[in-house]
């Protein structure tokens, strides 16, 4: 059968022939597959972002209406959440100063959990997210000086309190530094670790009373 050029398949345009075509002043066709293709590619990426973009707008839209004494209230209302976890602590290291917890793992636990929860609030303080009527100067120094106890060990106080949360058992290691927390003011009385960390934490709360203010 004779070649007949009408009969073959279309070639797509290659963009060497689009580059010559244009060179001559001749705009090319264009290729109706390549066509579909950009179309479809542009409505999967619509279909992605609309909704994101929706939500974005629904979520602006709520912020704006919402009234300014609500927005108040939601930052009253971290501002005593934070309060009430400094109380925690406070009373938290008060029982330790009274009676070896080194053994208590519901303690430590609580120990932990007060810990991490106040410095999540102090870097929300920080990063400008919520308000507070407390230093979060005063909180970071607070649990810094928690934190870097004993001090030249490879495994601090801070350490264990941030990995101990949600665990049901005590490291050796985390007892040893609760007994010789307890132990260091028996001794030492003002002069220990933990008696400055009291006067840190009293200091973050003047003028409230746990039991007035926030009775669970």
């Amino acid at each position: 059968m004779k070649d007949d050029p009408f009969l073959r398949p279309i070639r797509p345009i290659s963009e060497e022939d689009r580059d010559r075509l244009r060179t001559s002043g001749i705009e090319p066709i264009h290729d109706a597959f390549e066509e579909h293709e950009r179309e479809q590619e542009l409505l999967a990426f619509q279909r992605r972002v609309s909704p994101i973009a929706s939500f974005l707008l629904f979520f602006k839209q709520l912020l704006g209406k919402m009234k300014p004494s609500y927005t108040a209230q939601a930052e009253i209302l971290k501002d005593d959440g934070l309060y009430k976890e400094l109380y925690t602590l406070k009373t938290l290291l008060q029982q330790l100063a009274e009676r070896d917890q080194s053994e208590n793992v519901e303690y430590a636990e609580a120990l932990s959990q007060a810990w991490i929860t106040i410095g999540y609030h102090c870097e929300s303080i920080e990063a400008g997210i919520m308000k507070s009527s407390i230093s979060s100067k005063g909180i970071r120094e607070l649990l810094s000086s928690m934190s870097s106890h004993p001090e030249h060990s490879e495994h601090t106080l801070g350490f264990y309190l941030k990995h101990h949360a949600g665990n049901d058992w005590l490291p050796f290691p985390f007892m040893e530094i609760l007994k010789k927390i307890h132990r260091s003011y028996a001794v030492d009385g003002n002069a220990s670790a933990l008696h400055g960390w009291i006067t840190k934490v009293s200091a973050l709360l003047p003028g409230k009373d746990i039991n007035e203010n926030f009775t669970t």
